[in-house]
């Protein structure tokens, strides 16, 4: 066997060592990082799946920890509801108690007492409870509601008068027009948009007072209830005459009027029913601006006393000799017309519009419907007085709270839409539509209070009911994401881990084979050099020998 023989034998021997030592390196590293594949260079197929993998993983981690936050969040909320409740169902026994005939005015106030602190802490426990800065129970969607029975001067919020129409006369109502004091014309009318998603509901009481003296004929005129395109109307710009004429009672032909009723002791009104001047003591319903305002409906109503009542007295004081009527109007929201008239000396109510559908014939259906007042007496005499008015579009609570929803990202591949939403409702006086004049200091005030809190506590029932379903669809929604990341954690796991076991076998497999070859490198070369000394001993010997001989 040559030198070269064992040259090559070395080789090998160095080669199958360098191998073993990358072996060793390579058990090492995975056993030390708990990995399979370290770099591309491992497994580049592999270390591309589990990479996606893992950034799934780590997102529905983020998203379980989202879900548990939210469900803490809607917790709270719901708790403080439950405080809320408690103080309304404290409110409602209170105003029950005070509508008794028995008690004074002096017992009434001590009850009011209780009651006004309630609804000073039912709206800071609203404002209070949030989650760190978020507010969870006071947002800008409210239900929509304008009520006022006109018990004081003020003007209510949001409203605008001009010409004959004040908030001063005594009694508890609003002066449309005094025509007595040569008024003849006056306007009264709200900037509040009202949503029609759900309907609208209106009602409202009158009584008008004027002179019915034959000879002079100074008794006439009349006034209109109008609801208007919340869009298109501006009550703070408005004219006086925002129907362009006196004749049209402030109505007909005003710009994105929706629907009108007129209360007309000439009937100009209703032309509907033969022309202007033919019909009067009419009670008439006109449609939108899309239908040319065109007539729709409208009553006679001199059989029931007409629109005065039939012992006027037009100096007289107010409620003697001088009849209420009261007037309802629904409009649901499909737009479905309904308007009813009761007259009080005979408890008749006339429907004047019975199930019209007014969403069929316009060409437009406005999203929010502002209202308002407006009378003219064409120089003539009249006063009308309007009392409890109450306005109401009462979108549903679901609605409102899906509205000032937060959005809670839920995933990352699906739509904004799609995503999960902490539903937040609005649990303030004005939320829970208790105006600052609710009180308990008079019987019928108690029994207003009495309706105002049962509308109160029937919103925070249906928003503890929502809140309720909202938790357990976040409960079973974070079971699920935890078991899909457990999964997925598990997958890439299998794609990506060492076997530990099998690769410490590996590595005492691979330091044996290692050590072999350190040891067959070392006896190679050994070997090698044993080799090469015999060899230049057995050349000197060989040298040596030739020379003795050539002696």
């Amino acid at each position: 066997m040559t030198l070269a023989d064992y040259d090559i034998a070395a080789m090998i021997a160095h080669r199958g060592l360098v191998n073993s030592s990358h072996a060793v390196q390579d058990s090492v590293t995975q056993l030390s990082s708990g990995r399979r594949v370290n770099n591309a260079a491992d497994d580049a197929a592999s270390l591309a799946i589990g990479s996606r993998m893992q950034l799934e993983t780590v997102e529905l981690r983020s998203i379980t920890q989202n879900l548990s936050a939210a469900t803490s969040a809607v917790q709270i909320a719901e708790q403080g509801l439950s405080v809320i409740q408690n103080a309304l169902t404290r409110m409602r026994a209170l105003a029950v108690q005070a509508g008794s005939d028995h008690l004074s005015g002096t017992e009434r106030a001590m009850l009011n007492v209780e009651f006004q602190a309630l609804m000073t802490e039912i709206d800071r426990e609203a404002k209070d409870t949030k989650f760190g800065k978020t507010s969870l129970l006071e947002t800008i969607y409210a239900p929509i509601v304008f009520d006022s029975t006109f018990d004081s001067s003020t003007l209510p919020d949001q409203t605008y008068m001009w010409g004959g129409a004040s908030t001063s006369v005594g009694g508890g109502a609003m002066t449309l027009l005094d025509g007595f004091d040569g008024s003849t014309e006056g306007l009264f009318a709200s900037d509040q948009a009202f949503l029609t998603d759900s309907g609208l509901n209106v009602d409202f009481s009158f009584s008008a007072r004027g002179d019915i003296d034959e000879t002079s004929r100074l008794y006439g005129g009349g006034f209109s209830f109008f609801l208007v395109d919340g869009d298109t109307y501006d009550p703070s710009t408005s004219p006086a005459h925002p129907g362009g004429g006196s004749s049209n009672l402030g109505y007909r032909g005003l710009t994105g009027g929706f629907i009108g009723i007129g209360f007309d002791s000439f009937g100009a009104f209703a032309n509907g029913g033969g022309g202007p001047g033919t019909t009067p003591q009419n009670i008439s319903v006109r449609g939108s601006e899309s239908m040319g305002w065109s007539y729709i409906n409208g009553i006679d109503s001199t059989p029931f006393n007409g629109i005065d009542g039939a012992d006027d007295d037009p100096n007289g004081p107010l409620g003697e000799g001088v009849y209420t009527r009261s007037v309802s109007l629904s409009l649901s929201e499909d737009f479905i017309l309904n308007v009813a008239v009761t007259f009080e000396e005979t408890g008749t109510t006339v429907q004047v519009v019975d199930n019209f559908d007014i969403g069929a014939v316009v060409t437009s259906r406005p999203e929010t419907l502002k209202f308002g007042f407006a009378a003219t007496t064409v120089g003539r005499r009249n006063n009308f007085l309007i009392n409890d008015i109450d306005v109401s579009a009462q979108t549903d609570v679901v609605r409102r709270m899906d509205a000032a929803a937060l959005n809670l990202r839920s995933h990352s591949s699906l739509p904004l839409a799609q995503h999960l939403t902490l539903p937040r409702f609005n649990a303030t006086l004005e939320g829970l539509a208790l105006n600052n004049d609710v009180n308990i200091t008079t019987k019928s005030l108690a029994d207003r209070a009495i309706t105002r809190t049962d509308f109160a506590i029937e919103q925070v029932i249906r928003a503890r009911a929502y809140l309720g379903a909202t938790q357990n669809n976040y409960e079973q929604t974070l079971s699920n994401t935890e078991n899909k990341a457990m999964l997925m954690d598990h997958a890439q796991s299998r794609l990506l881990d060492a076997n530990a076991a099998a690769v410490a076998v590996d590595l005492v497999n691979h330091q044996t084979w290692r050590g072999v070859g350190i040891n067959t490198l070392v006896e190679s070369q050994s070997f090698k050099q044993r080799s090469a000394a015999a060899l230049r001993a057995a050349q000197d010997n060989f040298q040596t020998g030739f020379s003795f001989d050539s002696l």
